[in-house]
């Protein structure tokens, strides 16, 4: 996740190309949320 953070902090400054699309950003968002939930109630989620 950090790492996404830094690569857009990088293209704005640079003006360059994201090294991951906004989907595939946004799968890795949902798979985050879903494992800090996962973790803090103790059960599994499905991710959509």
């Amino acid at each position: 996740m950090v790492q996404l953070v830094d690569d857009f902090n990088r293209a704005v400054a640079q003006g360059a190309e994201l090294g991951i699309s906004g989907y595939n950003g946004m799968q890795m968002v949902k798979l985050a949320i879903a494992m800090q939930e996962s973790s803090r109630q103790g059960k599994a989620f499905r991710i959509n």
